[in-house]
């Protein structure tokens, strides 16, 4: 195992100058485990978590924590945790699989056994680009050619990529914050959205649903419901 620093966004990382043996990697089984996690991250000077948070979401769809044991003593000397995410529902399919591929080959030189649980969790968005230009239309037809941006895709969950896999379709987002007020957070307490956001969604889907109406090909957008401003701050609600 290697050493993480926390004094620059864990921008630096040193990797052991010897290999460590008789090792079994392997995902966490008890909330104990959780404090020897924290443990190393405290040796290691990182900040460390709430154990009870993190036994809560050890197996769940966005989260994995992994431990490194020391078989012939039964310590924990390692652990690592992430999630694996993707752009593309093709890529998204492809991952899983290399994964489980490619680490025993990483680390049978090292005479580390590996044993790995994958979990799939949420596809990505996969807009479809004619449904992009269809819903993209309405929306400056709604909002005026300045209204819409385009924007990096999010690597964030959302649950209307499954609707994706089973029709056409694309997901706008629309700012919620009032024109020169302040910006919010997702997911936070003090989220005020401006509720004006709502007759613009409605205005953005009406033109879509005409839109694709004189085309062949259906349509299937969703809405983050929001105002008519640039901000891309805004609350999940997704209309499909």
């Amino acid at each position: 195992m290697g050493q993480l620093s926390t004094q620059q966004g864990l921008g630096r990382f040193w990797p052991r100058q010897d290999l460590v043996r008789e090792v079994f990697v392997r995902t966490v089984t008890s909330h104990a485990e959780m404090d020897r996690i924290n443990a190393l991250y405290a040796r290691s000077g990182m900040v460390v978590g709430d154990a009870e948070v993190m036994w809560a979401n050890h197996r769940t769809r966005a989260f994995t924590y992994l431990v490194a044991e020391d078989r012939s003593t039964g310590a924990i000397v390692g652990t690592v945790t992430g999630t694996l995410r993707s752009l593309d529902v093709d890529t998204w399919e492809r991952a899983g699989r290399l994964v489980e591929e490619v680490v025993p080959q990483l680390v049978a030189p090292f005479d580390v056994a590996v044993s790995i649980e994958r979990q799939r969790g949420i596809p990505p968005v996969d807009n479809d680009e004619h449904c992009v230009r269809t819903i993209d239309r309405a929306a400056r037809s709604v909002l005026g050619f300045e209204g819409v941006q385009l924007v990096e895709q999010s690597l964030g969950g959302e649950d209307f990529a499954w609707y994706l896999t089973q029709v056409p379709g694309a997901m706008i987002r629309l700012g919620t914050r009032t024109p020169g007020g302040p910006a919010y957070d997702l997911h936070q307490g003090d989220l005020v959205v401006d509720e004006r956001a709502v007759g613009s969604a409605m205005r953005i889907m009406a033109s879509t649903a005409v839109l694709a109406g004189q085309r062949e090909r259906p349509v299937a957008p969703g809405v983050v419901a929001g105002t008519s401003g640039p901000s891309s701050q805004g609350s999940i609600a997704s209309v499909g």
